[in-house]
């Protein structure tokens, strides 16, 4: 129970339990941001928002922290017009070359 109670004692910008962050399940996540566990699962997969960072556990389970999905939720703000601003999107490479139709 102390846990419970340092849990609702800690400040509001702070995400740690005496000194550990907090761990969210992906359900967990997932409620917070609007999106399935599916919709995280593909994420991960294929990298698609690289700023939503997430922990694999020893078992093989997945985290998040909660002070990571705070900084993702803030990092999606929109400017005065409503309008958010594009991602820089990094190529990995030089691409496939482009086939010609001569």
């Amino acid at each position: 129970m102390k846990a419970n109670a340092d849990l609702k004692s800690r400040d509001a910008g702070q995400a740690t339990l005496a000194g550990f962050p907090v761990l969210l399940r992906p359900r967990e996540a997932a409620r917070l941001l609007g999106y399935t566990v599916g919709s995280l699962a593909i994420f991960r997969c294929v990298g698609r928002h690289p700023g939503l960072r997430f922990i694999r556990l020893p078992g093989g389970s997945i985290r998040y922290r909660l002070e990571d999905i705070q900084a993702f939720i803030e990092g999606r703000g929109c400017d005065e017009s409503g309008l958010q601003e594009a991602p820089v999107r990094r190529r990995g490479g030089p691409g496939r070359p482009r086939k010609s139709h001569a």
